[in-house]
């Protein structure tokens, strides 16, 4: 079976559903966040949903909820709309994958107010029953040095993780896509320096799977 699709234009927030063909398939698995929780840079197949449900052989639903250039704050304001649909109280697992801050920072908070966006988020998704597996940020060179400074000690809140997230994803320690080396390399990077190609994705996948295997397996 071709996966299943499924757009919606409410809030300008695009949603994927991709349904399995296996019949005993259970539970969902849900993507939420900016630009490189949606996939952005790499194609249909290739994109972070994609390689962690292959990865896990996770055959249920899996959701994409995020949009690209979106802040935590706005996944905040969005979740009864996107993601209190999305569990199915009768099916397990029913978890998160988290990834976002960045485009926070942009915008004018700091560290500690991206942080309290994200434990909020994180506390909304334990009071519904799910399961959440947050990550921290990959460098933004584009960033002056203080935007960077904030998104380093954002990461730093992450990896300690008051907020009491199920698990940790640490995007930003992998030598490959988290240093600078590599962000025109067209194998990892796509020319923005800033989303990563479908081999860049499988890096973080690779990470995302450590971390969700315990849950989705």
């Amino acid at each position: 079976m071709r996966p299943l699709r499924v757009l919606s234009c409410a809030f300008a927030v695009t949603a994927a559903l991709f349904a399995s063909d296996k019949a005993k398939a259970s539970g969902t698995l849900v993507l939420d966040g900016d630009s490189i929780a949606v996939g952005q840079g790499a194609p249909p197949g290739s994109q972070l949903a994609d390689q962690i449900a292959t990865r896990l052989g996770f055959h249920g639903k899996v959701a994409v909820v995020g949009r690209s250039g979106s802040p935590v704050s706005e996944r905040v304001r969005l979740f009864e709309q996107n993601i209190t649909p999305l569990r199915d109280p009768r099916a397990s697992p029913n978890v998160i994958f988290f990834h976002g801050g960045d485009n926070d920072i942009a915008l004018g908070s700091d560290a500690r107010q991206t942080y309290a966006q994200l434990s909020k988020y994180i506390e909304m998704a334990h009071a519904e029953g799910w399961k959440i597996i947050v990550s921290t940020e990959l460098p933004r060179f584009d960033f002056s040095p203080a935007m960077q400074g904030e998104l380093n000690l954002y990461n730093r809140l992450v990896r300690e993780n008051a907020g009491k997230a199920d698990g940790v994803a640490d995007f930003a320690s992998d030598p490959t896509l988290g240093g600078p080396q590599h962000r025109h390399d067209p194998e990892f990077y796509t020319p923005d320096g800033i989303h990563p190609t479908a081999r860049g994705y499988a890096i973080l996948a690779d990470l995302a799977e450590a971390q969700l295997a315990s849950y989705l397996k």
